[in-house]
Order: C-alpha cells, then structure tokens, then sequence
C-alpha cells in the first residue's frame, strides 16, 4: 500500500535512485517533491518521463518545464498549442528558434475563430477578424511570457471571456 512506498521512498532517497524516488512520488501523490526533482535530475529520459506524466494530469507549466530541461522543446511547443498556452509556445518558439511563429499563430487563428463561431453565431467574418487581430496584439504580441528555472507565468493567453467582452463592446445593441 501507500505505507510501502513511503518506506520505499526513504530508501532510494538515500541510495540517489532518481527513477526509483519518480515512481514512488507519482504513488504517493507527492506531485511537489516530483517537480522539485525537475532541477536536480539530468536524465534526458528520465525528465521526459517526469514531463510526460505532469502533462498527463494537467500540470502543463511544469510538464514544460521538464520537457525544456530534457531538451525536448518541439514536445513543450506541441503541449502549449495543446493545453491553449499560445503566448508560451510563441515565446518558445522564439526563444530556440525552433518553429515557425506564424505556424502557431495560423493555429491560434484556427482555434479562435471556431470558438468565437460556436459563441456568437451571427458574427461576420470582419468582426471576427477584427477580434482575433485584437487578441494578437493585446495578448500574443505586446507581453512575453517568462520562462526560466522559476517558470512564472501570468496567464497572458486570450480568454474567450476577454474576446466575448471585446466583441460585445463594440457591437450595437439591439433592442
């Protein structure tokens, strides 16, 4: 039981078994010991692993940051455009230079689009493009995301609340 592996995890703790002390921190429930592991282990594999696994139970920012420390930076620009960090992969993409922007943000177009079509079905297409152009030059453009060891990140990306509101101010009432 879960008696077991807290036993476990002091014995591998002494011994150094960084792949040992993951599984017992995913066992255990003890997510902040697991991302604390993020800058003290230099398994490539291993910090993949740790990404994977952080992704998979939502835990996007640092499942970034362990897919940079493994060196898989494509992988933490696939999880952003996933998880909707568009503002972070642009910034990733930048900062390695490892894809193309305008890619990411014809992605974000795409998506954007479609959510504000199911929201508001009546709006046309310049409004629509009137409100995406919005959200790029207010969210994607004028602030960049920090990613560093620390990796603070305020929540820079567009909201379909923020565009709701954008598009609602600026359309007539009709009454």
């Amino acid at each position: 039981g879960r008696y077991e592996w807290h036993k476990a995890m002091g014995q591998y703790q002494k011994v150094t078994s960084p792949e040992r002390l993951v599984l017992c921190y995913i066992y255990t429930g003890n997510y902040n010991a697991l991302i604390n592991l993020i800058d003290t282990v230099d398994n490539e594999s291993l910090l993949s692993d740790i990404a994977h696994y952080l992704e998979s139970i939502g835990m996007i920012r640092d499942a970034v940051r362990a897919f940079i420390r493994a060196n898989k930076i494509v992988q933490a620009v696939k999880v952003c455009e996933q998880m909707s960090e568009w503002k972070t992969a642009i910034d990733l993409a930048r900062k390695y230079q490892i894809a193309d922007v305008n890619t990411i943000l014809d992605k974000y177009v795409e998506v954007t689009k479609d959510l504000l079509r199911l929201s508001f079905p009546g709006l046309t297409n310049r409004e629509l493009d009137m409100a995406i152009k919005w959200s790029i030059d207010k969210r994607l453009v004028d602030t960049p995301a920090v990613i560093d060891n620390n990796y603070k990140h305020e929540q820079t990306n567009t909201t379909l609340l923020q565009l709701s509101d954008w598009i609602l101010s600026r359309r007539p009432i009709i009454t």
